[in-house]
């Protein structure tokens, strides 16, 4: 009886955490439709990775003017390939771009704990403190967008 109940438990736990993975998916992608990181003005979406993964993340906090915010910055590669920018990050209150930092932050920690592939946009050299540029990066992530093929990821993409 209590190995009956006890397989009972498993089978219930393995269910729920397939459950609770899929509506976690879900509702990154849903926020991040209806969050800032998607808005309509496209003029910044011209540099981006596509068929990337998130091997990298960082979270804190960072004082500038006696004024604290949060970022977090990613890293990331792509197999067998030399990326020229492996670093970008995003700042709560700074940056171009400052709309969605929740949303993207969940769904980057998202797609860094799965490792699936991922289309990120970003600005070049955005941050001036040297000392955040020595650690991170110079460069603002402003959009994370799927990939459900590896030709084909959501989102503007340049004319080729």
């Amino acid at each position: 009886m209590m190995c009956l109940l006890f397989d009972l438990l498993i089978n219930l736990l393995a269910y729920i955490r397939g459950f609770m993975k899929r509506k976690i998916k879900y509702s990154l992608i849903a926020l991040s439709l209806l969050s800032g990181t998607s808005h309509a003005v496209m003029s910044d979406y011209d540099k981006y990775f596509s068929n990337v993964q998130i091997n990298n993340l960082s979270y804190g906090v960072y004082t500038s003017g006696g004024k604290e915010s949060q970022f977090f910055c990613i890293g990331i590669k792509r197999d067998n390939v030399t990326l020229p920018i492996h670093n970008m990050c995003k700042v709560d209150v700074f940056g171009s771009h400052k709309q969605g930092f929740n949303a993207m932050m969940e769904m980057a920690k998202y797609y860094y704990a799965t490792g699936e592939s991922i289309r990120v946009y970003y600005k070049e050299n955005v941050w001036s403190d040297s000392e955040f540029k020595k650690a991170f990066s110079t460069n603002e992530l402003i959009s994370l967008s799927t990939c459900s093929s590896s030709d084909y990821c959501m989102g503007p993409q340049k004319d080729t």
